[in-house]
């Protein structure tokens, strides 16, 4: 309770009525003004009635706190907060100092509900969270009072939420002892690059087809692997007359995973090295080596043994 702009006071009296159903005191502590003041106080829960006296032996001029009162809530529901006619401010004559009265109104919240909830986000992306504090006479919204939290997946700035991690993560926001939460679930964001896996610098004999398959993965710039990116797969360099190549797959989507691949079957002679690029859209590509080997055998001369 605060005393503003009051001038020669000499003595405050005030009677302070709760709802005892909903709300009690649970510590009442005197105030910085006026300055020096002898006081009596005390606080019924049974009734909902605080009482304070402040007085000095002289007067006071000016603004303060004359007082705080910490309540508790003890179930969900409100109350007003009333002074009763008996209120007074009194100079050092014992005449009246008028005063207008502000009064309040507490809400006693059970529990604490997030918005959106259930949220699905891209990584990279960002989702603004509100909380409201939940009482028997409505709502109130605690956004800017709650503390945010998440069980992993990306990070906060205030009630914002950046999206980093692909998985299902808990938010949670705290709130006077409070909690609400909700789920989110991020999936990958834009893919950024084109990894290589696996498969390069492989070698075989010419027209067959290399035993490992060229594996290359997308991810987003999170480190999420990404699907359902179109990959494009293309011999761009081979011996000069080598003919009757073939790739498995020319276009292919990548996986759950983020991966995707392709088998070369080498061509004919002559043996030599072959490039084999795998590009998707503005990713920078990656280029697989592979070399081929001259058959051996191919031709046999036999000797007349009979003469």
């Amino acid at each position: 309770m605060r005393i503003e702009d009051v001038r020669e006071l000499a003595a405050a009296q005030v009677y302070l009525s709760f709802n005892p159903k909903t709300l009690e005191v649970i510590q009442l502590s005197s105030g910085s003004f006026p300055s020096g003041a002898m006081v009596s106080k005390s606080y019924n829960n049974t009734s909902g009635q605080v009482y304070y006296f402040a007085g000095l032996m002289g007067s006071g001029t000016g603004s303060g706190v004359l007082c705080s009162v910490r309540f508790k809530g003890k179930e969900g529901g409100s109350s007003t907060l009333t002074f009763n006619s008996n209120c007074s401010l009194r100079d050092a004559g014992n005449n009246p100092i008028p005063f207008n009265k502000c009064e309040g109104l507490f809400y006693v919240a059970t529990s604490l509900s997030v918005s959106p909830e259930n949220k699905t986000i891209l990584a990279g992306n960002s989702q603004s969270y509100s909380a409201l504090a939940i009482c028997k006479a409505g709502s109130v919204n605690v956004t800017g009072s709650a503390t945010w939290t998440t069980s992993g997946g990306g990070s906060w700035t205030t009630n914002t939420f950046e999206a980093h991690y692909m998985g299902t993560w808990t938010i949670q926001a705290t709130f006077l002892g409070l909690i609400g939460t909700t789920n989110v679930y991020i999936t990958p964001g834009t893919p950024t690059s084109l990894l290589y896996v696996s498969g390069n610098n492989q070698t075989s004999t010419c027209t067959e087809t290399l035993s490992n398959p060229f594996v290359v993965k997308v991810e987003d710039a999170y480190h999420n692997p990404c699907s359902d990116v179109v990959m494009n797969f293309a011999v761009i360099s081979s011996p000069v007359g080598a003919d009757g190549y073939s790739l498995s797959t020319a276009q292919t989507l990548t996986n759950i995973n983020g991966t995707t691949s392709t088998y070369l079957t080498l061509g004919d002679e002559p043996p030599g090295s072959w490039t084999i690029r795998a590009s998707s859209g503005s990713l920078l590509p990656f280029d697989f080596t592979a070399w081929s080997l001259r058959r051996i055998g191919r031709h046999i001369n036999h000797r007349d043994t009979s003469k």
